[in-house]
């Protein structure tokens, strides 16, 4: 496309979502697509895309451009200012996008590589920017609490830095088969569902930043909030409700149970469940200790001091929603579990929580085998 006149265009875009050799991420009137390979094919204009390429590359990493950033279109790519309506679906598709990422890479293992495929909010946040051909002067908008415009950066002199904490995954890759799913939910008749995953998901989001600025707490209260937004926990009881409802959706067939003891005012009392469900009782029970107030200290956040909490926690949430999208059909989806194991990467040994994806079993389902 070419400017058809001098009004300001606007880009939004992904800075750090390192689409890699992915050209087209396709969500319905929503596309996000990467600069570094389709800039040629879907800008025409050479000074609108050369003026483009130049805000583009004043993101870099490791004093490197960032180029294959991801470009949001909707309908027709002219860059025009979108509405409030339309951020919302680029909101949508930055939601759906973080939880099928998840799904795909963040679920898959623990060791000392695991890290190179592993995405985090940042990687997820997009960015607006207005502009002018021809006008070589950008600003921008920094702040929550106080906002603040800052204008006279000269584009090309002005370079914007990726943290040193945003990581840059060795592969892009989406859980296809969730995002189908999710789409279907919303379009035929699972809306109501489909807007609490998205709600769950973006606390969730809000707890995944890889910036040491989000604290252990915060990170707890915002996963506990995700949880209970998801799984419509009530206003009272919650603590129970949760752990009966990963008894009822988590627990395999042969679960094995164990005797623990759960705190009440009246001192600790017995019972008999599964791990999945002691896991979902202790990260409660800390989540009631930061509200109150009490102390805890770092080896509260690590589950039998084997696993970090905030790991756990992104393992059952994705699995909850594959969980509560089979309840809505005849027959599963999703054939996912989760179980506790050893786990050896040649370099050491992990215990703790694993995901099982059975591909073979959801296959079969598929061609009805």
């Amino acid at each position: 496309m070419g400017p058809k006149d001098k009004t300001t265009m606007q880009i939004v875009y992904f800075p750090y979502l390192s689409l890699g050799r992915k050209d087209v991420l396709d969500f319905g009137e929503v596309k996000v697509w990467n600069f570094g390979v389709k800039a040629s094919e879907y800008i025409s204009d050479e000074p609108l895309r050369s003026h483009i390429e130049k805000i583009i590359y004043s993101n870099v990493s490791h004093k490197q451009p960032i180029k294959d950033v991801g470009m949001v279109s909707i309908g027709t790519t002219d860059f025009r200012t979108f509405s409030s309506g339309e951020l919302d679906l680029v909101n949508e598709v930055r939601l759906i996008m973080f939880l099928s990422f998840l799904s795909k890479n963040n679920t898959i293992g623990r060791g000392a590589n695991a890290g190179w495929l592993l995405g985090t909010s940042e990687n997820f946040e997009f960015v607006l920017q207005n502009f002018d051909v021809g006008n070589p002067y950008i600003s921008e908008r920094a702040g929550e609490i106080v906002s603040m415009g800052i204008g006279g950066y000269k584009i090309g002199e002005k370079l914007f830095h990726a943290p040193s904490h945003v990581l840059k995954p060795q592969r892009f890759s989406l859980d296809g088969h969730l995002i189908t799913q999710l789409i279907r939910l919303k379009k035929r008749g699972g809306k109501r569902l489909y807007n609490r995953i998205l709600r769950a998901t973006d606390l969730l989001f809000e707890s995944y930043y890889n910036s040491p600025n989000v604290s252990r707490n915060a990170r707890a209260l915002l996963q506990i909030a995700a949880f209970e937004t998801l799984l419509d926990l009530p206003q009272s009881g919650q603590r129970k409700d949760f752990k009966d409802k990963m008894t009822l959706y988590c627990n395999g067939p042969r679960e094995k149970i164990y005797k623990h003891y759960y705190e009440t005012r009246g001192g600790k009392q017995p019972e008999s469940i599964s791990r999945k469900a002691i896991w979902a009782d202790e990260y409660y029970t800390l989540r009631n200790h930061i509200i109150h107030g009490d102390g805890v200290k770092p080896v509260d956040f690590i589950f039998k001091g084997k696993q970090r909490h905030i790991d756990i926690a992104v393992l059952f949430f994705v699995l909850f929603i594959k969980k509560l999208i089979n309840a809505r059909y005849p027959g599963p989806v999703f054939f996912d579990e989760i179980i506790w194991k050893k786990t050896n990467d040649g370099s050491d040994v992990y215990e703790g929580f694993c995901w099982e994806d059975h591909e073979i079993a959801r296959l079969l389902a598929k061609h009805r085998i």
